[in-house]
């Protein structure tokens, strides 16, 4: 998907424009748009509806300051935790305690019903 060329063309698209400001790194005026998927993106100015629609951190000298880190996923659990449980759930059963077959549970209950 390209990216609207014009004001008109951005509201078309969804995009809204939310409020206007000042960017705090070089103090230019610049507006404030949401994307049709919530997010917000600082645009310059454009006075008219076919006014080329630029994003500020295109024209910015300072908009490395602004850019954001790539976000990391933390595990919730310590490692070791997880690769305990990983174990578990994936090793077949140590030998030492052998878990009854269901043909064992079904001879055990019609052992039972026999008795009674």
């Amino acid at each position: 998907m390209t990216f609207p060329e014009t004001a008109i063309k951005m509201v078309i698209a969804g995009y809204e424009r939310d409020y206007y400001g000042v960017c705090k790194g070089c103090g230019m005026a610049i507006e404030w748009w949401r994307t049709p998927n919530g997010s917000r993106i600082p645009m310059n100015s454009m006075p008219c509806h076919d006014s080329p629609a630029v994003s500020h951190f295109v024209t910015c000298p300072k908009a490395e300051q602004f850019r954001k880190e790539p976000q990391r996923c933390t595990p919730i659990y310590p490692t070791s935790t997880l690769q305990d449980s990983q174990q578990s759930l994936f090793s077949p059963p140590s030998p030492s305690s052998p878990q009854p077959s269901n043909a064992d549970k079904c001879d055990e209950k019609a052992a039972d019903k026999r008795e009674s």
